[in-house]
């Protein structure tokens, strides 16, 4: 079993897990950001996502998602993890985009699972808020209906997968949000942080 521990966070975009997966690496000892895809990958992903083949897109993102838990394993073995995004996103993005419940076909066996994945979630007007305030880089994230959908089969998701806890961002700043995820990681899985106190 490894020692290290790893928190992993997901939600749509505008959520705002990035800045508090940010937080978190730069706040809390011995912890660091894992690189959210795979660098053999990155040329291949830019291509994949002008791909109109949405099993296509899944099929790379899993291939993906494999290669990534080797380099989380491997990367454990000298620090503490943040994970920005992970496995529930390839299958929430895609289950809305197809019309399926991809998961129970395509999950992958044997794969890392992170100690704890926070689920971040927002309300549909602060999602129309943030989006004023930072234009959309793919299609997709400029639908808001489509986001709400993803985060709703985000929470479907959450439902069976280990360890996840959901929390709102809505109308809180970055400093709250993270003051609310050590809180939840506290209450829920204190191991992970340790004697850390702030």
């Amino acid at each position: 079993m490894l020692e290290r521990k790893s928190i992993c966070l997901e939600g749509i975009d505008y959520s705002g897990k990035t800045s508090l997966a940010q937080k978190l690496a730069s706040s809390l000892p011995n912890f660091s950001c894992g690189e959210r895809n795979v660098p053999v990958l990155r040329e291949k992903e830019r291509q994949v996502h002008n791909n109109p083949n949405h099993m296509a897109r899944v099929q790379f993102f899993l291939e993906e998602i494999s290669l990534r838990s080797e380099y989380i394993v491997n990367s454990l073995k000298q620090n503490n993890l943040i994970l920005d995004r992970y496995v529930l996103s390839v299958f929430a993005y895609h289950n809305v985009l197809l019309g399926r419940k991809l998961e129970g076909e395509f999950f992958p066996a044997n794969i890392y699972t992170p100690d704890i994945t926070i689920l971040i979630t927002i309300s549909p007007e602060e999602l129309k808020r943030r989006m004023k305030l930072k234009p959309p880089e793919h299609i997709y994230d400029s639908d808001t209906q489509f986001l709400m959908a993803v985060q709703n089969e985000f929470s479907k998701l959450a439902s069976w997968y280990p360890n996840v806890v959901k929390i709102d961002t809505s109308g809180r700043t970055v400093l709250e949000s993270y003051k609310l995820v050590l809180e939840e990681i506290r209450h829920r899985a204190p191991y992970i942080l340790g004697t850390y106190i702030s």
